[in-house]
């Protein structure tokens, strides 16, 4: 149990910020973002 906190506490202070970033892209241009695409800040 006290991994997997570390791993949800680890995915919040880096993951999440990505995968929202990626997210917003999304919905913006409608298609999934390829490696040269800026992504929008939060």
């Amino acid at each position: 149990m006290v991994a997997g906190l570390r791993d949800y506490g680890a995915y919040l202070d880096g993951g999440l910020e990505l995968d929202l970033r990626r997210h917003l892209f999304r919905l913006d241009q409608g298609r999934r973002p390829g490696d040269a695409d800026v992504l929008p800040a939060l």
